[in-house]
């Protein structure tokens, strides 16, 4: 199952065979993978670090991350009831509020409504911060959910 839903996203994801070549040629310069991998897992940890600080000042529920680019935040408590109908509310509320676009459960196959992902890494720190911020703010700001 698994890899038949890997290959039905491969067609939409695939690159070109220049670039898997300059890529497959980046990765064979040890000295370059080397000093450069350290450097990437630094930065990384760093910017997740700030992202739960963020988390952390803005009183947003999330589930530590182990290794990755996301962190899943806990708004199961902001929904009006527990429902996906309920949770895609909460997100267009969310997007619409603040501008920013985090991925519902019901689009990760989450068993429970409630939980969207934040890609951290793709921007820079400041910017993940001020993102968590609206989104804090926009919860704060927000009517009391009358739901779970």
């Amino acid at each position: 199952e698994v890899l038949r839903a890997v290959a039905a996203q491969a067609h939409e994801c695939e690159s070109s065979t220049d670039t898997l070549h300059t890529v497959a040629q980046v990765l064979q310069d040890d000295p370059f993978t080397g000093a450069y991998v350290p450097r990437l897992q630094a930065r990384l940890r760093e910017a997740y670090g700030g992202v739960c600080a963020a988390l952390g000042a803005a009183n947003i529920r999330y589930l530590p991350a182990v290794a990755g680019l996301f962190v899943l935040l806990d708004l199961r408590g902001h929904l009006t009831e527990a429902s996906f109908e309920a949770e895609h509310a909460l997100w267009t509320e969310i997007l619409e509020a603040t501008d920013v676009n985090l991925t519902p459960g019901a689009a990760m196959h989450c068993q429970d409504p409630g939980w969207f992902r934040l890609c951290w890494a793709y921007q820079p720190p400041p910017v993940a911060a001020r993102a968590v911020a609206a989104v804090g703010g926009f919860l704060d700001r927000r009517s009391p959910p009358q739901g779970p």
